[in-house]
């Protein structure tokens, strides 16, 4: 244990002095210390002039200390942090790291780090973002205590937070709950978590303090789906399934599975208190979440937050089947590309596509077939999540046709804007559907009964 907690301080010592800008900061420090003399020994700068610039010189100089001394301690931070946990459960890290041992393997780490680490800017994950990605999300251990500490340094109102009308979409992959989630995101009444709450997501407000000195940025990037989505830092994400995966993984997550799940009291309260610290630092904002994943505890959701609204959106079976096909063979080819991107699919437990495919399976056996090829078995897997949908939906659910938002947005927006209390408006983005016209396969009884249910889908959503 010592030697993850010294690999986390190393990595967290480079990447605060990264993201708060202290060697660019260093540099403004030295460009100045060497103007000075250069003034005074300049010949062709008046006396007068030098009494009026040189004072500047000094408060800039005073002023650029200061911020290397302030950063440099909240480089030190993670330091202090993983000693106190350290300390709460009975690890001797602090005497590890003033080791010759310990400060040896900090420095290599550190060193190692800064090396690898991509640069701002770059969505690619180098072998030191890998590395803290790994620590911060692959040992269970360190998410639960990230998740403690944070919630015992930044106290909330669980209760209050409870009561309040937030926002769960939740549906099967390639529904278009990405797009509603961000339409509703634009209008600014809501809290997500977002790519800057990686990789320490179960602990924002902490690691919002020791990583947001500066605020990185990236341009926005078409993201893995090839859907024309575009993210940035500021994308808010389907993230929240690691308090789920963390807390109660064994009770949902199977080997070739993922099941329908009862949540006890106490992680219930848990969860309330997860959401009431997103939304701390977000005054007078809801939550707004996207997790297909939420599918599987929507009766859960609503009991925990008894105000909340819950959008399950759905499409065309056929389309959407296709979609989903298209999807999981592009996953197939990425994830024997890069084992790192399969790996951190799997921590955040998304498992729709790709080499770790586990599909959502409730009352039957998995669907039949090849998923990598096989058409029929994507519809049998629409089928049997959308029937179960229709049946345990809670009253709180309001169901969201994908077509007919595109269609017709101009009716069914300000309804659904109306629904959630917030202030009519355009969306943000032209709803369209996806042009990809493909041939129409033969009617065969599993089609029919896709489009039947289809039918009743529509009849009930908003």
């Amino acid at each position: 244990m010592n030697w993850l907690f010294a690999a986390l301080a190393g990595i967290g010592f480079v990447e605060i002095l990264m993201r708060v800008q202290f060697f660019a900061t260093l540099g403004r420090f030295q460009h100045i210390l060497a103007r000075v003399p250069a003034i005074l020994r300049s010949e062709r700068i008046s006396d007068h002039w030098k009494e009026k610039v040189l004072p500047r010189y000094a408060l800039m100089m005073l002023r650029t200390t200061g911020r290397v001394a302030v950063s440099l301690l909240a480089a030190f931070a993670p330091f202090a942090l993983l000693a106190g946990i350290a300390h709460l459960i009975g690890v001797a890290f602090l005497d590890f790291s003033m080791s010759w041992a310990g400060l040896i393997f900090i420095t290599v780490v550190a060193l190692a780090y800064a090396k690898l680490r991509p640069a701002g800017g770059s969505s690619d994950y180098g072998a030191g973002a890998q590395l803290l990605h790994r620590l911060a999300l692959g040992s269970r251990a360190v998410a639960e205590v990230s998740m403690d500490i944070d919630q015992k340094l930044y106290p909330v109102d669980r209760e209050r937070v409870a009561q309040a009308p937030h926002v769960f979409v939740a549906g099967l992959a390639r529904a278009g709950t990405t797009i509603l989630m961000r339409q509703l995101h634009a209008t600014g009444a809501f809290r997500s978590l977002t790519y800057r709450d990686m990789p320490f997501v179960l602990a924002p407000n902490l690691w919002a303090r020791l990583s947001g000195g500066a605020r990185q940025q990236m341009a926005a990037q078409e993201r893995a789906h090839g859907d024309g989505i575009l993210v940035d830092f500021d994308s808010p994400e389907a993230l929240e399934e690691v308090f789920w995966r963390v807390q109660c993984g064994e009770s949902y997550i199977h080997a070739d599975r993922l099941t329908p799940m009862q949540v006890p009291s106490d992680i219930r309260a848990a969860f309330q208190g997860y959401v009431a610290s997103i939304l701390r630092a977000a005054e007078g904002k809801r939550y707004l979440s996207k997790n297909n994943n939420n599918i599987l505890r929507l009766p859960e959701i609503a009991a925990a937050f008894p105000q909340a609204v819950l959008l399950i959106p759905f499409r065309d079976p056929l389309t959407h089947a296709r979609s989903l096909m298209r999807q999981h063979r592009d996953f197939l080819v990425r994830d024997a590309e890069d084992p790192f991107a399969r790996q951190y699919m799997t921590w955040l437990a998304h498992h729709e596509f790709g080499a770790d495919h586990r599909p959502f399976v409730f009352t039957e056996a998995p669907p039949e077939g090849d998923p990598a090829s096989d058409l029929d078995y994507w519809l049998r897997l629409w089928r049997a999540t959308y029937e179960a949908l229709l049946r345990t939906a809670p009253d709180a659910a309001v169901f969201v046709c994908y077509e007919t938002l595109c269609d017709d947005t101009e009716t069914v927006w300000p309804k659904l804007c109306a629904r959630l209390d917030l202030p009519e408006a355009a969306p943000a983005e032209t709803l369209r559907r996806p042009d990809r016209p493909a041939a129409e396969p033969d009617e065969t009884e599993l089609l029919q009964a896709c489009r039947a249910l289809y039918g009743d889908l529509r009849a009930r959503a908003i």
